[in-house]
């Protein structure tokens, strides 16, 4: 994945998760949801981009069910929000499209 492609997948998996704050989403709705976007994210795209987001602390992730039914369930951090409204500096590796 190309670096700007990455940054508007953070960006719009952000903007996903905000809709849905303080709850969250599994990681495979998030897919289906740039896909819609006419955006590709492969299975490594959707790691990298869980993995950045979550090094940056503007997501978290959580283990939820047992057995057949465990899922991870990515939810937006304060941090995140504040990232999205503008409360604390951009992050030029999230491309929030404003």
């Amino acid at each position: 994945m190309q670096a700007n492609e990455a940054k508007k997948n953070r960006g719009w998996t952000m903007r996903i998760l905000e809709r849905t704050y303080p709850e969250g989403m599994d990681q495979e709705t998030i897919k289906k949801q740039l896909i819609e976007l006419q955006l590709t994210p492969s299975a490594a795209d959707m790691r990298g981009v869980v993995a950045y987001l979550q090094d940056k602390r503007y997501i978290k992730v959580t283990r939820v069910g047992s057995g057949v039914l465990e899922r991870e369930v990515i939810a937006l951090t304060a941090r995140g929000v504040d990232l999205l409204e503008g409360n604390i500096d951009r992050d030029s590796g999230v491309d929030l499209g404003d």
